[in-house]
């Protein structure tokens, strides 16, 4: 209990109070576990949403070994599941996050129960425009992610209720400071 009020309290200096308010209750699922939707995987149950489900039935490959590093030869040589692969893996990530994976032909009812669905693997653009129109009318997140050789390609709608908290959309300035002098006199600028 110590780690998880420490891991919390580190988690709201990083993110802020509002953020793990909606973190701890979000539920994420993510389809395809290549190389985006393994990292994707990895790095919410590192964040400690409510729930994340992955769903990827395709065999391992030996190129898989390459881009998912929970996926083994053992895994490739007995025709193991992408998701198999990774499910003991990524459950052990964090005990606090609900970890399931969903085995079989995915169905856009079987997204109903998530806040944030991100589709991380070869889905025909076909199918993908009908997850998201169906789960935009349903107000939920939609998250596209996928590389082709050395290009990425990233979709997100997030539905008309997304706010945005950055009010300039201006980067912030970073001023990095790499000497202290003593001066006499005052003066009025940082250069």
């Amino acid at each position: 209990e110590v780690k998880m009020k420490e891991d919390l309290s580190r988690q709201e200096g990083t993110y802020g109070a509002k953020m793990i308010g909606k973190l701890k209750k979000m539920r994420c699922a993510v389809i395809g576990l290549r190389g985006i939707g393994i990292e994707v995987a990895k790095n919410l149950m590192l964040a400690g949403p409510h729930t994340v489900m992955v769903h990827d039935d395709e065999n391992a490959e030996f190129a898989d070994m390459g881009t998912n590093f929970y996926i083994t030869e053992e895994d490739v040589k007995s025709k193991k599941s992408r998701s198999g692969a990774c499910e003991k893996s990524l459950s052990e990530i964090n005990p606090n996050t609900y970890f399931e994976v969903h085995k079989g032909d995915l169905k856009k009812e079987d997204l109903d129960g998530f806040d944030v669905v991100i589709f991380a693997d070869n889905t025909p653009l076909s199918k993908l425009y009908e997850m998201n129109e169906y789960l935009r009318k349903k107000g939920k997140k939609f998250i596209y992610a996928n590389t082709y050789g050395l290009l990425l390609t990233i979709f997100s709608d997030f539905g008309t209720e997304h706010e945005i908290f950055d009010a300039s959309g201006e980067a912030e300035r970073t001023i990095v400071i790499d000497k202290v002098e003593i001066v006499n006199e005052p003066y009025d600028s940082i250069e």
